[in-house]
């Protein structure tokens, strides 16, 4: 088996044990974020690599000890340039905006996110994937928690994503997800005299 093969079935394989909350912490005091992280780097063209460790990252970081090390790692970097890299792969941005989402969770998370490109690159998978459920329901989710730093509200409302954001939430009228996300993320950004305009 090649290096990508089994950097691909080691990340899947850590993306199901990091499922279970007890092992979370574990995995990250062994290092794995960090590791992650680097895998993400030297496999960066590799899409199905770049999947199983979004997924890898996007259920370390359910737990708040592992988004401090993804806040001190490159992991928001990383994240973003799989956004840019493989922007038409729905699995691969979804995973990355998910783990976005997590991450940021930690909102002293979200600027440094924000610094990396992270608002506009989902802007980006808003747009590229308007139709998708699914990608649109982790891009409107991370959005929600970048917007909660107010350097990344300018960095929205100056790359367009208001529109994007209200396209996705008309696209998907019956998601209650989408719906919160996206309303949480547009009061932030838009005054409610706006919002509340027929």
């Amino acid at each position: 088996e090649d290096d990508a093969t089994v950097a691909e079935r080691t990340l899947r394989a850590l993306a199901h044990i990091a499922a279970h909350e007890g092992n979370q912490i574990k995995c990250g005091a062994l290092g794995w974020v960090a590791a992650t992280v680097k895998t993400m780097g030297k496999h960066a063209e590799n899409a199905a690599v770049i999947e199983a460790a979004c997924g890898a990252l996007r259920n370390l970081s359910l737990n708040v000890d592992n988004q401090r090390l993804c806040g001190n790692s490159d992991a928001a970097e990383a994240i973003t340039v799989a956004l840019k890299t493989h922007l038409q792969d729905a699995g691969v941005v979804e995973w990355a905006c998910t783990a976005l989402h997590n991450i940021c969770a930690l909102t002293a998370n979200s600027g440094r996110c924000g610094r990396a490109g992270a608002v506009e690159a989902t802007v980006e998978v808003m747009k590229a994937h308007a139709q998708s459920e699914a990608v649109s329901e982790a891009a409107s989710g991370c959005l929600r928690n970048l917007t909660a730093d107010l350097q990344n509200q300018k960095r929205l409302t100056g790359c367009e994503g208001v529109h994007a954001v209200f396209e996705v939430q008309a696209l998907h009228p019956g998601n209650e997800s989408i719906a919160l996300h996206t309303d949480i993320t547009l009061r932030r950004v838009v005054p409610n005299a706006i919002l509340s305009q027929d």
